[in-house]
C-alpha cells in the first residue's frame, strides 16, 4: 500500500472507524422522519398534497428563483426543462459527453440528438473558449435558425451541467449563448447550495433542473425541480408534468402529450425536512473539504480539484486528478480498504446509443476521465 493509500485510509477511518466508507449517503434526521409519518398520516401520500407545494416555495425562495416545479426525478426536470424551450424531434442540443447519462438521455426524450462539445479542466463545466469557436466553425444560418452545416440539423438549445458542485464558467456560456440567441439549460443536479458570486446555480439560464437523487447533497428518495425565467415556460412545465390536463373541457380532458412526472408528496415531506438541514450538510463538507486538502497538500501526486470560490460551493463530490497510470490501481486499493471511491463517467458519445452523434474535440474531457477520481463525501463523516 502507498504512502498516500495509507494516509487517505488513516484519514477516513479516524472519521469513520468500521464499516465500508460509502462515497455519498444520505443523513435523515428525525425531523425528516417526523415529516414523512405526518404525511403517510394524512393520507396525501401521492402528488396531490401540501408538501408538493411547500418544497416547491422553500425551494424557489432557497435558490432565489420566482417559483420551482417539483418532478420525479432529475432526468424527468431536464426532460421538461428542454421541451419548454422547444426542442423537437431532429433537433440537435449542444452538451458535454462528459455528464452522467440522463443528461443525454433527456435530450433523446425529446427524439433529438445530442452534439457534444469539451469542457475546461479546471471545473469540468462546459470550456466557454472552444464553445465559442466551434459553435463559429460549425453553425450557419438559415431560416433564422442555427443549423449544424455538417449534419444540416436544426441546433437548438445549449446545456450546461455543474459537476460535483463546483463552479465553472457559466457566465461566459451565458454570454455565448445570448449572442447565438440560443436557450441556455443549466444542469444542476449535483449544485443545490453552490453559488458563483452571489448568484445560486441554476439562474444564468432561461431554464434548470435539480436532483434529489439519494446520493444528491439532500435527499427526497427520488425527485427532481425545475425553475425558469419566463413565466410562460413554468406554466407549460406545470401543464405537462400533470399529464396535460385542462379543467376547462371536461374532467379528464388532456389537450396534448403530457407526463405524469409530478413528485409524490411523501416524497416532498421528506424534501421539506432535509432542506431545514441543508446549510448545515454545506458546512460540514466544507470542513471536510478543507481536512482532505490539508492532508493531500503533502503528496505530489495528487491534486485536488478545488471551487473557484470556495466559500461558495456545495462540495458535493469531493475529487482529485492522479496520473493516468496510477488512477485504476488507487481506485483499487482504496475500494479493498473499504474506500467507496469512483472514476468519471464514461464519455457519452463513446457509448453504443450516441456514437455516431456530432462532437467537436473532445480532448479535456477525454483527460479528465483518465485522472478524476471522487472520494467519499458524506456530511456524516463531520460531526
Amino acid at each position: 500500500m502507498s504512502h498516500l493509500v495509507e494516509s487517505l485510509v488513516k484519514f477516513y477511518r479516524h472519521k469513520q472507524p468500521e464499516g465500508l466508507v460509502a462515497l455519498h449517503e444520505p443523513s435523515i434526521s428525525e425531523f425528516d422522519k417526523k415529516l414523512v409519518l405526518d404525511c403517510l398520516d394524512s393520507g396525501w401520500v401521492s402528488s396531490v398534497g401540501a408538501y408538493v407545494s411547500m418544497a416547491e416555495d422553500k425551494i424557489a425562495s432557497y435558490v432565489g428563483a420566482s417559483g420551482a416545479i417539483a418532478t420525479v426525478n432529475g432526468t424527468s426536470a431536464l426532460h421538461l426543462a428542454l421541451l419548454s424551450v422547444g426542442v423537437v424531434e431532429g433537433d440537435e442540443v449542444v452538451t458535454p459527453s462528459l455528464t452522467f447519462i440522463a443528461t443525454t438521455n433527456a435530450i433523446r426524450y425529446c427524439n433529438a440528438d445530442p452534439h457534444f462539445v469539451d469542457v475546461e479542466t479546471e471545473s469540468l463545466g462546459v470550456c466557454p473558449q472552444k464553445l465559442r469557436e466551434h459553435l463559429s466553425n460549425v453553425l450557419v444560418r438559415k431560416n433564422q435558425c442555427w443549423v449544424n452545416k455538417f449534419t444540416g440539423k436544426r441546433v437548438k438549445a445549449i446545456v450546461y451541467v455543474h459537476i460535483f458542485g463546483l463552479q465553472g464558467y457559466i457566465q461566459e456560456v451565458a454570454q455565448i449563448a445570448k449572442e447565438f440567441d440560443l436557450p441556455l439549460i443549466e444542469d444542476c443536479a449535483e449544485s443545490l447550495g453552490t453559488k458563483l458570486q452571489g448568484t445560486h446555480t441554476g439562474l444564468f439560464g432561461d431554464v434548470a433542473a435539480f436532483s434529489f437523487n439519494g446520493n444528491k447533497i439532500i435527499t427526497s428518495g427520488g425527485g427532481g425541480m425545475v425553475i425558469a425565467k419566463d413565466p410562460n415556460k413554468m406554466h407549460l412545465i406545470k401543464h405537462l408534468s400533470t399529464t396535460a390536463k385542462t379543467s376547462g373541457d371536461g374532467f379528464f380532458y388532456h389537450d396534448q402529450v403530457g407526463f405524469n412526472y409530478r413528485m409524490p408528496n411523501l416524497n416532498a415531506a421528506l424534501l421539506v425536512g432535509q432542506l431545514s438541514s441543508l446549510d448545515d450538510k454545506i458546512r460540514k463538507k466544507r470542513a471536510l473539504f478543507n481536512d482532505l486538502v490539508q492532508l493531500l497538500h503533502r503528496f505530489s501526486d495528487v491534486t485536488p480539484m478545488v471551487p473557484r470560490y470556495e466559500h461558495e460551493c456545495n462540495h458535493w463530490l469531493l475529487s482529485v486528478k492522479v496520473s493516468p497510470e496510477r488512477k485504476d490501481s488507487f481506485i483499487q486499493e482504496l475500494n479493498d480498504n473499504g474506500l467507496m471511491v469512483r472514476p468519471l463517467w464514461n464519455l457519452n458519445h463513446t457509448l453504443p446509443m450516441y456514437e455516431t452523434c456530432f462532437k467537436g474535440d473532445l480532448s479535456n474531457s477525454q483527460s479528465a476521465v483518465q485522472q478524476v477520481i471522487s472520494l467519499p463525501s458524506s456530511p456524516s463523516l463531520i460531526v
